[in-house]
This record gives C-alpha cells, structure tokens and sequence, in this order.
C-alpha cells in the first residue's frame, strides 16, 4: 500500500541503465550531473518550478533541463555524465544556461525500480536476525561474506545460501559468540565461488537456548516481503572508472566517497525484471563521509541523506532509510525540492500509517512552495494513486475528496 515507486530518487535523478555483458537490451535515459561540492550561492531551476531551487553539494541535476543561476563568484566541482570531474572556476559559469558539463556514455543514478520474485533473507526488526549485507545488490567480487542482524537467546545459527531457488550450502551449529564482529554477526563462506547470472538468496535459522522451534528468515513473521536476491557480476569498466575518480579526487576525500556511491549506484546488471547496481557498497561509501568526514559540506547535506535512504529502501532496511530520510528532512531548508524528497521517503518507510499520512501530507505542502499549480497537481496525483486508500485521509483530499477517489479507483482498475 505504501510502495511509492515514483521519482523519489530527488526528482531530478534522470538516468540510463548500464548493460552488462548479457544484457545488451536495457533501456537508455539520461544520465545526471552530480555536484561535489559549491563554493559561493548558486540556484538552479528546471520545468514545473516556479521557485528555483538552491544547489548544494550532492545534489544531481539534468545536462539538458537545469538552468542554473550563480550569485557572484562562485566555484563548483561537478561529475559529469562521462564520469569525468570538471571544477568551474569564478566567471566560468552561465546565468540561465544548463551546466556546460560533458557528455558521455558513462550513466550515473537509477530510479526506483522493480525486483525478481525472491524474498529470503528476513525483514528489518531488531529481535530477528535480518540478512545486512548482502541483500538485493550486486557484487563486485566472488566471495560471499554474509552479515546479519544478532539477536539474543541463540544457541546457534544456521545458514542456508540458495542459488536460483535451490540450495547450495547449508552451514549448522554455528555459535553466536564465534561470528559475532562489533554489534553484528559476519561469516565468510569460504567454499563458495559466486557465478554470473545466478541469483543468490541466504536463509537464517536460530535455534534457541530455550528450547523454542527452530525459527528461519524464510517463515511468516521473519520473513520479508521484498526481493532480496543478490548477484556476482564482473564489472571492469566500472571497476576502471572508479579507480579514475580516485585518481582525481583522492580515495578517502568526501567528493571520492560521494562520487563513487553514485557512480556504483546505477545499474550494473539487468535481472528478470529490472537493473540492479551495486548498492551495498554505495551505502558503505555514503556511511564513511558521515563517519569520516563529520564537519564537510557533504556529511551535513539533505542530498547526501536522501541517497543513503533511497539506497537503504532498495536493498529493503526500512527502518535505516526512514531514519537517513529523517535527517535530511532535518537538514532541508522548508519548502524545497530537498525537504519534499525527505518527507516523501520518510513517509513511504515509516512502519506507521497513521504518521504517513501527516508525512504525506508534508511532502505534498513541501511540493506546492516550489511547483507550479500544473507540476503539482501531477505530483499529487502521482502520489495518491500510488498509496492507495490512504489517499482518501489526505488533507488535501478533504476539499478534494471527488477528484481524489478518482484517482484512487484509477489505480485499482
């Protein structure tokens, strides 16, 4: 009821999915520009806004449909579509124009999308030993090692790792003092050589020190409702760009880190029914400037935080992108594109409807500061199709009720 799968991902993410070896027929969009950092006040704008936005680092912005507006000297340091980074200098940059960025078949960003129909693996709670890592992403290196949420009262784990559905290890009688790592359980499955193009699922089982039934991720209560499958894939060209964007920017700098988690977070394989990029490794990166880099532009920017939520809701850990959402809705200035992203995604994870629908109704006033009349009545149209009969408790749709149980019985037929 409260999947959103709309243009969460900042609106103005605009992106092409990047095929892999098997996967020459993936569609094609936009790519975005993503912004590392900005020295001085810039504003930018784009169709549907009748206030320009501020630009601030990690923001992604469109090569074609962003005018921006710099107040003064300003400099701005920029990863344009190729992959490459540009620094814009005082006096280089153009009021009223698009940033004059390069273009290139390297894709950065992806949408909300879609999953293949495997849930393993456990939903976020923190009484059941969800699967962290890794769950619904790509990875980039053979070897699979498993983290996960520990719980109390185990007498010991046991793990089944699943390829395409059937089972390929089962590893019993592992005791929870043995894996336990810093507040989480890790295991290294030191056998197994992941393959390409297969999707790989891990079942949890505890057996408790009181005697209680053995209880698994895959069962009613423990188990997650999203998909959850992850894959090995081989990726030298984003292997290669990656290494060029530490050459130019450092390895440990909050510009390296920002540009690599969205850099790894486009697609990177085309699964069943969608692309899947390399988001657990994103998240880490995202995590590292907040740990490392507390006091730079992009560890106190809502963009930042509006990432990390959207890739925490791709990989299904609700609870952590409702919480990073929650700080950039701290973070946003009211009223702008920033702060409606946050509300929405805060809105879309939060484990309570009866608060969704006061965060919906945030969002959409959010929306209305910055869209013009025509842009927001789609938004809020968008919306209420997609959250289903919580659409009918909106604010809005009190004075609004005809037009809104239109566009939720719309939705249902």
């Amino acid at each position: 009821m409260k999947r959103l799968w709309v243009i969460l991902f900042l609106l103005s993410l605009l992106t092409s999915p990047v095929s892999a070896q098997d996967f020459e027929d993936a569609p094609e969009l936009p790519a975005s520009i993503v912004i590392l950092s900005v020295e001085g006040t810039i504003t930018y704008a784009r169709p549907g806004w009748a206030v320009p936005q501020p630009l601030v680092a990690g923001t992604l912005i469109s090569p074609t449909d962003d005018f921006i507006y710099p107040q003064g000297d300003v400099t701005l340091l920029a990863m344009c579509p190729s992959g490459s980074v540009v620094e814009f200098l005082p006096g280089q940059l153009q009021t009223n124009d698009v940033l004059a960025c390069d273009s290139g078949a390297q894709v950065i960003g992806s949408p909300g999308m879609q999953r293949v129909s495997i849930q393993r693996g456990g939903r976020q709670d923190p009484t059941i030993p969800y699967l962290i890592s890794p769950r619904a992403t790509v990875l980039r290196e053979p070897t699979l090692n498993l983290v996960w949420n520990p719980i109390v009262n185990v007498h010991t784990y046991s793990l089944t790792v699943r390829a395409d559905g059937n089972p390929i290890r089962e590893l019993a009688d592992i005791a929870p003092e043995a894996v336990q790592v810093g507040g989480q359980a890790v295991y290294t499955v030191s056998d197994l050589t992941l393959q390409e193009e297969v999707a790989y699922t891990v079942d949890i089982c505890v057996d408790f020190d009181d005697g209680r039934p053995q209880k698994c991720t895959n069962q009613p209560g423990w188990e997650s409702t999203a998909v959850l499958a992850f894959y090995y894939a081989s990726t030298p060209e984003l292997n290669a760009q990656e290494q060029n964007l530490m050459a130019e920017l450092g390895e440990n700098t909050p510009t390296s880190l920002y540009a690599r988690a969205v850099l790894l977070s486009q697609p990177v394989i085309q699964t069943e029914i969608a692309p899947l990029g390399v988001y657990q490794e994103a998240i880490k990166l995202c995590e590292r400037i907040i740990s490392d880099h507390p006091t730079s532009a992009l560890a106190s920017s809502p963009e930042l935080y509006n990432l990390l939520g959207e890739l925490y809701r791709r990989v299904d850990l609700k609870l952590s992108a409702n919480a990073a959402f929650a700080t950039a809705a701290q973070l946003a200035n009211p009223n702008t594109a920033s702060a409606a992203t946050a509300t929405l995604g805060t809105a879309i994870t939060t484990p309570d409807d009866r608060l969704g629908v006061s965060l919906y109704d945030q969002a959409l006033d959010n929306y209305a500061e910055y869209l013009t009349p025509d842009a927001f009545t789609i938004q809020f149209e968008m919306v209420c199709k997609e959250i289903g009969d919580l659409c009918l408790d909106l604010s809005r749709c009190q004075d609004n009720a005809e037009q809104c149980l239109a566009w939720y019985e719309e939705r249902l037929g």
